[in-house]
């Protein structure tokens, strides 16, 4: 594969910040196995979770946005 895996809810803004981003999972078994543990981490705020093939290694690169009002 390998896959991703993130989960989702409105209030996981930052989901590396709660343990809501599981990368490298290589079969259907690991990917369901970091889904329960995800879950049970993270609690009732994870409404889901997204499952994605990853990307072939290179350059990883961050985006952020900020609202300032004036």
């Amino acid at each position: 594969m390998p896959a991703a895996l993130k989960a989702s809810g409105p209030e996981l803004v930052h989901k590396s910040d709660v343990g809501g981003v599981r990368l490298g999972l290589r079969t259907p078994a690991e990917v369901r196995r970091a889904n329960q543990e995800m879950a049970a981490r993270i609690g009732p705020a994870m409404k889901g979770a997204t499952v994605q093939r990853m990307a072939a290694e290179g350059i990883e690169i961050g985006c952020a946005e900020s609202l300032q009002h004036l």
